[in-house]
């Protein structure tokens, strides 16, 4: 038996249509992307900052950005790990 990391956070019973990016959904914070209890990173809230203000500066600078093709991943039972994510941005 093998613990995969990557189900996780895309598990049926905690998230409706767990496949899909969904920021509006109610238990959004259910993700275990930083652990939890004592076992939470200790960089969660550095990393948090970070994303808000990398996304607050990226969407002040563009009007639309959207998938420009599919998502490839590489192959791993642990992680789903993206090796191409492509997207096209509009200033």
């Amino acid at each position: 038996m093998a613990i995969c990391w990557a189900s996780g956070n895309r598990e049926e019973t905690v998230f409706e249509n767990p496949d899909r990016i969904d920021l509006g959904r109610s238990n959004l914070r259910n993700h275990l992307s930083f652990g939890g209890g004592i076992h939470l990173c200790m960089g969660a809230q550095l990393a948090r900052l970070e994303a808000r203000v990398a996304l607050e500066e990226l969407l002040s600078r563009t009007s639309r950005f959207e998938m420009g093709g599919p998502a490839q991943h590489l192959p791993s039972v642990f992680v789903r790990t993206p090796s191409e994510l492509p997207i096209a941005i509009r200033a």
